[in-house]
């Protein structure tokens, strides 16, 4: 999948989580993960991301807003681990999407599994 994929909340929200304790984080889920801090050449991104699977190459970013999390790469296996874990890292009361540039939608819920991703996300 190369089409950019965004998670954050449907609205304007004072949520967000830290873009450090965010990268520690991912680090603790995805030990092979190259995180590299964009400091101020991307005025929308804290960091950029990438690491290798059996099967692809993640390649992301994370706002620095500390609400959005973006994929520009990754296959539907890992969008759906990834979207699961992103939400299991936010408030049960704080509502989550993910949108694609293709149209494809849905809330991420804080029950949400990954098959119930898989089968939600269109």
């Amino acid at each position: 999948m190369s089409n950019t994929i965004v998670m954050m909340p449907p609205e304007k929200t004072d949520w967000r989580i830290d873009p450090e304790r965010m990268a520690e984080e991912m680090k603790r889920r995805w030990p092979q993960a190259h995180i590299e801090w964009t400091r101020d050449s991307d005025p929308a991104s804290a960091f950029d991301f990438e690491w290798d699977t059996e099967d692809y190459h993640v390649v992301g970013s994370f706002g620095r807003n500390g609400r959005s999390l973006f994929l520009s790469r990754s296959t539907q296996e890992d969008l759906a681990a990834m979207a699961v874990w992103f939400r299991s890292l936010v408030p049960p009361s704080q509502p989550l999407v993910v949108w694609s540039g293709s149209g494809e939608n849905c809330a991420l819920t804080p029950d949400m599994t990954q098959s119930d991703f898989l089968r939600d996300f269109k």
